[in-house]
C-alpha cells in the first residue's frame, strides 16, 4: 500500500491514507517515529500495528487525565475507560501501566476511603465494607483497611445522637427515625438501643 496523503486533525492527530483511502489516525509521537512520508510504501499490518498504538497510548492518556480529576480504584478506572470507548485489553493494560507508576493503589485507596467514611459519614464498619466492595476493593484490601480503624462503635453511635437526635429521648417517632438511620449507616440494633439506654456512659462530666 502507497501512502497518498497525511494530515493533521483537529485533534492534534494525524490521518493517513493509502491508495487514495482513509486508513487511521496516529498519535503525534507515534507518526513522529514511523518517519511516514507521502510517497511511502508500507504494509497494512504495520500500519495497523501503528493504529493500535495510538489507541493504547490514547487510554493510556485519558487514564492519567481521570487520575489527574479524582481518584479511582482499579476496576472503577477499568470501567470509567470502558465507558468513553476504550477496548478491554487497552483499558486493562492502562489501568496496570497506572499501577506500574504508582497511581493506582486499592490498598491506599481503601484506607484514605475507610477513614473518610468512619470520620466524615459516620458509617459503622459493615456499611464501610460494602461501600469499599461495591467500589471494586478486594476483601484482602478492605479487611486490612478496617482493621486500622478498630473503633468500640457505641461511642461514635452516642457522638451521632447526641449531634442529630437529640430528641429521640421525648419523641418515639423521632427516636424509631434515629435508629433506623443508624441501621442504614452500618450500626448493630443491639449496640444502638443499648446507647440510647445508657446514653449517660457517653456524656463527659
Amino acid at each position: 500500500m502507497r501512502v497518498t496523503d497525511i494530515h493533521l486533525t483537529k485533534r492534534g492527530r494525524f490521518a493517513v491514507y493509502g491508495d487514495g483511502e482513509f486508513c487511521c489516525t496516529l498519535h503525534p509521537e507515534i507518526y513522529a517515529r514511523a518517519h511516514l512520508q507521502i510517497g511511502d510504501v508500507i504494509d497494512p499490518s504495520d500500519l495497523g500495528a501503528l493504529a493500535y498504538e495510538t489507541e493504547e497510548k490514547l487510554v493510556r492518556e485519558r487514564a492519567l487525565s481521570l487520575l489527574a480529576a479524582r481518584e479511582y480504584t482499579e476496576k472503577q478506572l477499568y470501567d470509567k475507560l470502558l465507558q468513553k470507548g476504550a477496548e478491554e485489553e487497552l483499558a486493562a493494560a492502562a489501568v496496570l501501566r497506572m499501577q506500574q507508576l504508582g497511581l493506582l493503589n486499592d490498598a491506599d485507596y481503601a484506607c484514605r476511603a475507610a477513614a473518610d467514611m468512619a470520620h466524615l459519614k459516620g458509617y459503622a464498619p459493615r456499611r464501610i465494607r460494602q461501600e469499599l466492595r461495591r467500589r471494586g476493593i478486594g476483601e484482602e484490601e478492605a479487611e486490612a483497611a478496617l482493621e486500622v480503624l478498630q473503633e468500640d462503635p457505641q461511642p461514635r453511635i452516642a457522638a451521632l445522637l447526641l449531634s442529630r437526635y437529640t430528641r429521640l429521648w421525648e419523641d418515639e417517632k423521632v427516636c424509631r427515625r434515629a435508629v433506623a438511620a443508624l441501621q442504614r449507616l452500618g450500626y448493630a440494633y443491639e449496640d444502638i438501643r443499648y446507647v440510647i439506654g445508657h446514653i449517660e456512659e457517653f456524656i463527659e462530666e
